[in-house]
């Protein structure tokens, strides 16, 4: 059995393009995340086979090895290797798109919606692939087509997650925005219940916060987070059990503040200074030991503007677009 350090994570997977740019081969990185695939013995507590069959993809195809990216994916469905939040066959419909083969995409969609895997998200990686071929036309129809079934299934936040697509295209194309359903938001009304609050009664300016200011959210990147909780173990219920989880309330946090109308940006904590600010403040640190830290790092601090556009480079560095990385935790997480 390998050492627990040498068992393939969920970092590793989120880690597999920037690890394989550095080693300027996707071969190694490949070969490690298929190994733990193939070989349970391999796989740390956090490891996702679905979510690494997709990385490894993903991988080869930013190397412009589209046809391995494909036999990846072909693989993940022959063998059924899939969960409650991958399905692979979406994904070969997008790279399919990405190859030029429109109507071999669209048939493999068909499948899945055949199966009954066709949640909203199936409909936004579809149609974001069309979206990216600049066929406005075509995604504008994926999008309002999942917004229906959405609606149809009575899942609120799929709705306006691709009405939000849905008025994005259409502003692309010239046309204006759908109007807007009445109501809370489907994420408005999760956060009231967050706060005990009936359905309607989420007042904005009940906490008297200045809505003028910007919400700093401290973050740290991997290999700070990893020293933090190494030398400082308590840490972890307030920073987070592991990278993962950190990232995701992060993201949480910052897309709740986003949602009250505060404006948010990301401070990007270094382990070097924390832990010269924590010698000096003396004691065993702790959360408040980490927000005075946060404090005092101050407008000079290193500030990260969130969120980043979808496909941006993601805020916590891991290399992938952000809709494909961090955004999807902060929606999930509330939810």
């Amino acid at each position: 059995m390998p050492a627990k350090n040498d068992l393939v994570s969920l970092g590793d997977i989120e880690f597999a393009l920037p690890d394989a740019l550095k080693a300027g081969s996707p071969d190694p990185v490949v070969a490690r995340l298929l190994a733990a695939v193939d070989d349970p013995a391999l796989r740390g507590d956090d490891f996702e086979p679905a979510f690494a069959m997709v990385a490894v993809s993903g991988v080869q195809e930013d190397f412009g090895l589209l046809e391995e990216a494909l036999a990846t994916l072909r693989r993940a469905d022959a063998e059924d290797i899939r969960d409650d939040e991958t399905e692979p066959k979406v994904w070969i419909a997008a790279l399919l798109v990405t190859m030029g083969r429109i109507d071999e995409a669209a048939e493999v969609f068909r499948e899945v919606r055949q199966a009954g895997r066709d949640d909203w998200s199936a409909y936004e990686i579809y149609g974001e692939s069309l979206e990216e071929t600049d066929d406005l036309a075509g995604a504008l129809k994926i999008f309002a087509s999942g917004e229906a079934r959405a609606r149809d299934a009575g899942d609120d936040f799929g709705v306006e997650q691709l009405g939000t697509a849905v008025n994005r295209v259409r502003r692309a194309m010239g046309f204006p925005d759908e109007a807007p359903p009445s109501g809370q938001s489907a994420q408005r009304r999760l956060l009231a219940e967050d706060y005990d609050l009936a359905a309607g009664d989420y007042d904005l300016g009940a906490d008297g916060r200045d809505r003028t200011a910007t919400d700093v959210e401290p973050f740290w990147p991997r290999a700070d987070f990893e020293r933090l909780v190494g030398r400082w173990p308590a840490l972890a219920e307030s920073e987070g059990a592991d990278w993962d989880a950190h990232r995701a309330e992060v993201e949480t946090g910052a897309l709740e503040a986003g949602e009250l109308g505060i404006r948010v940006s990301l401070l990007r904590c270094s382990f070097e200074d924390f832990a010269s600010f924590a010698e000096k403040a003396g004691g065993r640190p702790g959360e408040d030991t980490v927000l005075a830290y946060a404090e005092s790092r101050g407008p000079a601090g290193a500030l990260v503007p969130w969120p980043p556009e979808r496909n941006a480079p993601c805020w916590c560095g891991s290399g992938r677009k952000y809709k494909q990385c961090c955004r999807p935790r902060g929606f999930a997480s509330p939810s």
